[in-house]
């Protein structure tokens, strides 16, 4: 497993889940367009694709996700503009539920 795989994995693990936060915290923004769901769509699958690449990173996954979860609760809080305590101070979802491809959290 290469260094620059497992950054790779991290970033797009921490856009990911920003951007699952913001579907499931506001859900207005849902109807200003395809934007998010088609970034969560691309997030998972790029994503799907590191980890066809290099098999070995699959069990890295939760630890990605759990060092990335600060940084992206912060980034969807900026991003909402709604209190950063809105947003669970853990990763509420398993890494199964955000690289599952129908999985949508409701809010």
């Amino acid at each position: 497993m290469g260094a620059r795989d497992h950054r790779e994995l991290r970033r797009r693990l921490q856009r990911l889940v920003t951007h699952l936060l913001k579907w499931q915290h506001q859900p207005s923004g849902r109807q200003t367009g395809q934007s998010w769901r088609s970034t969560i769509r691309m997030q998972r699958q790029e994503i799907a694709d590191l980890l066809e690449q290099s098999p070995s990173l699959r069990r890295t996954v939760p630890d990605a996700l759990s060092a990335r979860y600060a940084l992206a609760r912060e980034h969807a809080s900026a991003q909402t503009r709604l209190p950063l305590a809105t947003f669970p101070e853990t990763c509420p979802w398993t890494a199964e539920q955000v690289l599952d491809a129908d999985f949508w959290p409701e809010g």
